[in-house]
């Protein structure tokens, strides 16, 4: 959306392996992280930040001795106090500045006369070497504000290791604060009355942070527990951009220029509210560039004129949500602009207690028809049978002209993303094994693929399709059927798929095994949980099914192989059969939620899911002999 707060997106943060590393252990470690920020009446401020960085080892070495950060050069004014390299002792330290010449501040992102471009500054450090100490302390001064006599911020202080952290603001207006510290590893201290027309708060550490996960696999902390710090002036989400609301209703309420009305006309011609929201957002992708970031214009909240944007055919997710919704409304449908966090994984909801600029990074439209619907014109392909995964069960301020309101977009069900793989595999007489199937994707997995056809040659999309599905075997020959490769317009697909393999299975002292893992969630559920600090991500909820059937063969053995487990996080099914052609495999994997918090883990009950879960889907493989 925009960078409002340098600090948050600067804090050091560390390669995550897992579990809690020594310091010893860390490529580099924070001294100290000390920030100073002063807040005036209309919401500019000055931030003050003096960092100082221990260099451990090579790989410290190597990672820190280039810093960056971002600004923009028209809101704010960038000044580099001090940036140095500190070696030798401490009664004897040697002071090496960096020089002039490697203090590089440049343009960053694509720019133009209508938006701001975005600065970056590099400082690259001389004479490091392990054991050396880097300074480094600067100035931001935002001058323009977006939303008046408001400030702001958000602090998430994931996979650190500071060994002394000190946050305080001296703001003349008020400061509201919400903490997510499981721990108690912050001390806060704020003023109970203003002192020389200021309120004061001071967040420091009580013990060192260090939170650096080391040695565990697939490593991630799940915001509702991480760190974090959010300071608002505004107690609650009724005051948030008040101001700002007006200012997009004006710019709604202008005429259509041309190129959106006759975008307007050719969806009018559809016959369902559905089919012409999605010719309208299909229509934008196909006339309009989109910058892939969030331009500063006005503070970074005001998009341009729709004279402008149809006049240029480019725009940011602000200047889309504006065209998008414009169109919305002329024909008919009441549709507002919406602020949100664009992303995989969402912030956390203790972030929308306070209102927190940082809590968005993303515009989109909200359009109540026949249901409501979110559309992002951004996407290259459009998907308003459901809600994109990337802005799916997460909360959006909406700019209704009675009063902007938190909303939350809907919650992303596995129902909504489906995929079945069907294959029937024939031995010839050559030894080589010839494939018949069927592909079948549905919901939120049909988005990739559609998006993918559309751009990519046929023969590209046919060959990663077959190597989806033949499961890393050697090819000989392969066709893919025909499916709508020319739409921007998401659908369900259905897929034929042949193909030859020279091998697949397993050559065992009992016959010919056909392996039954799997590389994907079932493979990640079964990480080593003893003394595991993180918690486990594991993809976006959804249910994958696979349908196998191996002719002309019979099972050898007759233990069953079939297995039901359940979790909260996931279900995996599997049914192993003989038939009248040979036999069948089908396996069901359903993620019901992306995330396995880590007291799940670590519980008695996960341990004995871990157990079934690899004696089904990790050893096991069926063994099969020639009918």
């Amino acid at each position: 959306m925009r960078p409002l707060c340098f600090m948050l997106l600067f804090l050091f943060v560390l390669p995550a392996h897992s579990k809690i590393a020594a310091v010893s252990d860390l490529p580099f470690v924070v001294e100290h992280d000390h920030v100073e920020i002063t807040v005036e009446a209309d919401g500019r401020s000055r931030m003050v930040r003096d960092v100082l960085v221990r260099i451990n080892n090579d790989q410290g070495r190597e990672s820190q001795s280039v810093q960056s950060l971002s600004f923009n050069s028209r809101a704010q004014k960038f000044t580099l106090l001090e940036a140095a390299t500190l070696n030798g002792p401490p009664d004897k330290v040697v002071k090496s500045p960096v020089p002039k010449k490697d203090v590089e501040i440049k343009e960053t992102g694509e720019l133009s006369q209508a938006f701001d471009s975005i600065k970056q500054v590099a400082l690259s450090y001389p004479q490091v070497k392990v054991g050396s100490r880097l300074v480094f302390r600067y100035v931001i001064e935002t001058n323009e504000i977006p939303l008046k006599n408001f400030w702001s911020v958000g602090l998430v202080l994931a996979n650190e290791a500071i060994e002394s952290f000190r946050f305080h603001v001296k703001s003349r207006l008020p400061l509201h604060h919400v903490i997510n510290d499981l721990e108690g590893r912050l001390r806060i201290e704020t003023s109970q009355k203003k002192i020389n027309g200021f309120n004061e708060m001071t967040i420091s550490s009580a013990v060192p942070l260090m939170g650096v996960p080391t040695q565990e696999e697939y490593a991630f902390f799940s915001p509702e527990r991480t760190l974090g710090i959010w300071l608002s002036s505004v107690p609650d989400w009724k005051a948030y951009a008040r101001d700002m609301i007006p200012v997009h209703q004006s710019l709604l309420s202008k005429p259509l220029p041309k190129a959106l009305q006759e975008i307007r006309d050719k969806a009018a011609l559809e016959t369902t509210p559905q089919a012409r929201i999605e010719r309208v957002a299909a229509l934008i992708a196909q006339e309009f560039r989109y910058f892939g970031d969030w331009r500063r214009r006005h503070g970074g909240y005001v998009p341009r004129s729709l004279q402008e944007i149809a006049a240029s055919r480019y725009g940011d997710c602000k200047d889309l949500s504006l065209i998008s919704t414009a169109i919305f409304r002329s024909l008919g449908f009441k549709a507002d602009m919406a602020w949100i966090y664009r992303g995989e994984v969402a912030p956390s909801r203790i972030a929308y207690q306070l209102p927190i600029d940082m809590s968005f990074n993303h515009a989109i439209s909200r359009v109540e028809a026949d249901r409501v619907y979110w559309v992002d014109a951004t996407n290259p392909v459009v998907f308003a049978r459901g809600v994109q995964a990337d802005i799916g069960g997460r909360p959006a301020f909406v700019l209704d002209p009675k009063g902007g309101r938190l909303e939350d977009t809907p919650k992303l069900e596995a129902t909504g993303a489906t995929d079945l793989t069907k294959l029937s595999y024939d031995f010839q007489a050559d030894g080589t094994l010839k494939v018949d199937g069927l592909l079948r994707l549905g919901g939120r997995v049909s988005i990739g693929l559609t998006a993918r056809a559309f751009y990519s040659p046929v023969e590209t999309v046919n060959y990663d399709i077959i190597r989806a599905v033949s499961a890393g075997g050697k090819i000989l020959e392969s066709s893919v059927g025909g499916f709508d490769r020319g739409t921007r317009i998401v659908n369900d697909l259905e897929i034929p798929v042949k193909f030859s393999l020279a091998d697949i299975g397993l050559r065992t002292s009992a016959g010919f095994g056909f392996p039954l893992m799997r590389p994907d969630v079932a493979a990640s559920l079964l990480v080593e949980t003893k003394d595991r600090a993180s918690d486990l991500y594991l993809e976006i909820p959804g249910i994958s099914k696979t349908e196998l059937e191996i002719h002309g063969v019979r099972k050898i053995g007759r233990s069953s192989l079939d297995c039901d487990l359940k979790s909260e996080q996931a279900n995996l099914k599997r049914v192993v059969r003989e038939t009248d052609r040979g036999v069948a495999i089908s396996d069901t994997v359903e993620v019901k939620n992306a995330i396995v918090p880590s007291e799940v883990l670590q519980s008695k009950e996960f341990a004995l899911f871990q157990k079934s879960l690899r004696d089904c889907f990790n050893r096991s493989a069926v063994i099969l002999e020639r009918r």
